[in-house]
């Protein structure tokens, strides 16, 4: 099941990454309304884990701040919170912004999906959709064992995108690409152990698509390890299509509505 997300629009304040030099401001707020606040330690040691730390400003005046701890497929909200005289007031579900959608419980976060349109080359819309089911399918996986992904997989597969795309050392923030990558190694483990090994592509497939297909060439004995490998690369590709199907027809993705763009001038 689907559902949109209202919230109150209080104005326009501005969202950016949490600085060391917001830090006072930061920990002024969270003493003033906790009774048992966190440490300026505490927000550093977030900062150095890549966190996702973001304050809000408004007029200049920092008025509100999240950290989210984000895993390649989870994300716990660790403190949210908006100085003292402006709660009651909306700002914290504006602030919410930030989250564009929320999967069987777990946020995705706007970051997540900027990192998924420049990755694919997607328009937002479709960004999103590709981010939800990429989310279904790690959650999916990170339950199988055999589709942890190491460090170094981490590593070698994040250098690897690199090298084809380098332009995206600049597009995208690290900490977003590596989770980006490190979802989709687990996924791809996932289903190299559970699906490929279910495929089977009977010889008499093969001489059929074969003999049906005029770019095939004229050697069967050339052509049809080609072939094979087509129709089982046909054949998982519609294994992971039902697989998003179903694990689609049984989550829970609402998505967050977000106010549209000012009109040009």
């Amino acid at each position: 099941m689907s559902a949109v997300l209202e919230r109150p629009a209080p104005g326009r304040p501005r969202l950016a990454r949490m600085q060391p030099e917001d830090l006072d401001a930061v920990v002024a707020i969270e003493s003033a309304i906790y009774s048992h606040p966190w440490t300026r330690g505490n927000f550093i040691d977030s900062l150095r884990a890549e966190y996702e730390c973001w304050v809000w400003r408004q007029d200049g005046a920092l008025i509100g701040y999240f950290v989210l701890a984000v895993a390649a497929g989870e994300a716990h909200l660790l403190n949210f919170s908006i100085a003292g005289n402006l709660q009651r007031r909306g700002y914290g579900g504006a602030l919410l912004e930030r989250v564009v959608a929320v999967v069987d419980g777990r946020p995705l976060l706007l970051s997540e999906l900027r990192a998924m349109e420049r990755v694919r080359g997607l328009s937002e819309p479709a960004a999103l959709e590709a981010l939800v089911d990429e989310r279904l399918m790690y959650l999916e996986a990170s339950r199988l064992p055999q589709a942890e992904v190491l460090p170094d997989e981490e590593q070698r597969a994040a250098a690897e995108l690199l090298e084809r795309r380098p332009e995206l050392s600049e597009a995208v923030p690290a900490p977003d690409l590596r989770r980006l990558v490190s979802q989709q190694v687990a996924i791809l483990k996932y289903v190299e152990f559970r699906f490929r090994p279910q495929l089977r592509v009977s010889d008499q497939e093969v001489r059929s698509a074969f003999e049906a297909d005029p770019s095939a060439g004229d050697s069967w004995e050339a052509a049809k390890e080609r072939v094979r490998a087509r129709l089982e690369r046909r054949a998982l590709d519609e294994r992971v299509e039902a697989w998003v199907r179903e694990l689609r027809g049984r989550a829970d993705v609402r998505y967050v509505e977000r106010p549209a763009p000012p009109a040009a001038p």
